[in-house]
């Protein structure tokens, strides 16, 4: 609901469709796996949260990803770039 609500009443505006509906998925996710991807590479002393989230997959590789979360992402950056660019 708050997505569809004008800027000036505390919404983004945004019409919902097929292109917001991917960019919406795909600027979260990229937000996540950029977090995870720091939190794998700094030096702290809790669980690898990288690790944890996509086992066995190096997230700074879009290459080598088998995980079906990131086929989904890689997917949604090869159809916003096509189908949006």
């Amino acid at each position: 609901m708050k997505l569809q609500l004008p800027h000036f009443r505390g919404g983004f505006g945004v019409t919902p469709n097929a292109g917001s509906a991917i960019s919406a998925f795909y600027a979260a996710s990229v937000s996540l796996v950029q977090w995870l991807g720091f939190c794998s590479h700094a030096e702290q002393n809790f669980v690898d949260l990288a690790s944890t989230w996509a086992s066995g997959q190096d997230l700074a590789n879009p290459d080598q990803y088998s995980d079906p979360i990131l086929l989904a992402l890689k997917q949604a950056h090869k159809v916003l770039l096509t189908d949006f660019g």
